[in-house]
């Protein structure tokens, strides 16, 4: 029999709400929330890590009327350091690393009176899509535990689907906000570049993670994004400006994955019954195409991607004193940073230049639309493992892992970025042109499993995506739409 059954039909403001009224404890909150950590994350290894204890030491410094004042929340295991807490980054190589100072985004949620009491599962360096790394082994989707909840925030997003917390942290470098989201039936939303702060010194070296959380609610979301673009306290214009109905949007819709792969027919059917709702609610929808993004681009990403990590790593080594081995870490970790390590300045120029020009002729498509709307995934949450290497694939890697030089290497660059893009084919493209982008849970599949869709507007215009997604929550509701384990 579970603690307080009517916690998950709250989201974090109406659980702050709560605490407010004096109708419950933030004590009492946290004491739900653990019992559902003790009853569910053995299914779905989503939490790797607990600090109670600290959690309700901020209690006794917090403003009380914080917004999200006693409200549960939990960490994604990368790039938010919480002082005195580790931050492994779901690899072998950074246990042991302690934090010894909050970082600036870690700080923002504190402000915001939320109770942080654990860290979740990670790809590692979540350099992944789905969450299943070889330190703490694969998160689980709570609609079908034989599934993923995606990656790189798939354990953030598992808890909160399955009603372990209302809302839990995420980032988003290539799609890890919005692809769990997508695959969990959650709201992810992606800011625009440069909206929220770092979470760690990692970040600082990529112009394309941007932080956030996942919610169950858009007007957390937009509550949290007054939090974390606004360093005043008591600042809310994203959540004011849901109280006002966005009217006659122009609407692109594309149905094509922008890189090489296949689109499931249960999305493409989600794709055009969001269109037709939309158009219910009074706004232009019609097809649209992009230029054509092609090699050069995903290839482009991968290098300046591959640069960070090696980057943010060799920091990590030296503040650390901690040299990286090869077996330290998995084997398309290790390719990247090699890559990584060897890009001169010419090959780190030549591919920022790509992906200016894309971001130009994104800008340039919104001139004509307010929004653009697309699949979030071209698939269903894939099953356990099904992304793993195969064996030739391994073999062939681990041979280049031994001779790593450079024209070798380029090749296994190519070889990942065509098989990391045709699993993620509509996400990328946004951050590495910068605009705000959410993944709205408006479908679901024949097999009962959540489909996401995608709008992406121009760049400032996270209130515009914030106010169509509050019109979309009325007009299709999905807060109660949940999987059967998270009841």
């Amino acid at each position: 029999m579970r603690i307080m059954p009517e916690y998950e039909s709250f989201d974090a403001l109406g659980l702050a709400s709560l605490i407010k009224r004096q109708v419950v404890s933030p004590q009492d909150l946290l004491r739900v929330a653990l019992a559902r950590v003790t009853d569910l994350n053995p299914m779905l290894n989503a939490i790797v890590h607990t600090f109670t204890d600290a959690a309700l030491s901020t209690l006794a410094v917090q403003n009380t009327q914080s917004i999200f004042y006693g409200v549960p929340f939990l960490l994604k295991d990368l790039f938010a350091d919480y002082a005195g807490q580790p931050t492994s980054a779901g690899s072998h190589y950074a246990q042991g690393f302690i934090a010894q100072v909050d970082g600036e985004l870690v700080k923002r949620f504190k402000s915001a009176g939320l109770m942080t009491f654990g860290k979740t599962n990670v790809p590692e360096f979540g350099l992944q899509c789905v969450t299943e790394s070889r330190r703490f082994g694969p998160a689980k989707n709570p609609w079908d535990l034989t599934r993923s909840p995606g990656g790189s925030s798939g354990g953030s997003a598992a808890a909160v689907a399955a009603g372990v917390v209302p809302m839990a942290h995420g980032n988003d470098g290539g799609g890890s906000i919005r692809i769990p989201a997508s695959f969990c039936g959650l709201f992810g939303f992606k800011p625009g570049r440069g909206m929220t702060p770092a979470g760690s010194p990692f970040t600082q070296n990529s112009l394309t993670v941007v932080e956030h959380v996942l919610t169950r609610s858009v007007r957390d979301s937009a509550a949290m994004l007054d939090i974390l673009s606004q360093p005043q306290a008591g600042h809310f214009p994203y959540l004011n400006l849901l109280q006002a109905q966005v009217q006659g949007l122009q609407i692109g819709l594309i149905e094509s994955p922008f890189f090489k792969s296949s689109v499931d027919r249960d999305v493409i059917e989600g794709l055009h019954t969001t269109g037709f709702v939309c158009q219910s609610l009074g706004h232009s929808v019609e097809p649209v195409s992009l230029w054509a993004p092609d090699e050069t681009l995903a290839l482009s990403y991968t290098q300046l991607t591959a640069h960070a990590l090696s980057q943010g790593l060799k920091q990590f080594a030296r503040e650390m004193n901690m040299p990286l081995h090869r077996a330290d870490v998995e084997l398309q970790t290790y390719i990247l940073l090699e890559m990584g390590s060897r890009l001169s300045a010419s090959d780190l120029a030549q591919a920022q230049a790509v992906i200016d020009q894309a971001s130009q002729r994104m800008q340039a498509f919104f001139k004509d639309y307010d929004v653009l709307m697309t699949p979030t995934m071209g698939m269903l949450p894939p099953l356990l493992h099904s992304q793993d290497l195969k064996r030739w694939e391994s073999a062939i890697l681990s041979m280049i892992a031994c001779l790593p030089n450079k024209p070798l290497l380029k090749q296994a660059l190519i070889f990942g970025t065509r098989r990391m893009f045709s699993t993620i084919p509509f996400t990328p493209l946004f951050n590495m042109t910068g605009q705000p982008a959410m993944s709205v849970p408006l479908h679901m599949s024949r097999e009962g499993l959540p489909v996401g869709i995608q709008f992406i507007a121009d760049k400032q215009q996270e209130g515009l995506l914030l106010q169509l997604a509050a019109q979309l929550e009325g007009a299709k509701p999905w807060f109660y739409v949940r999987p059967q384990m998270g009841r």
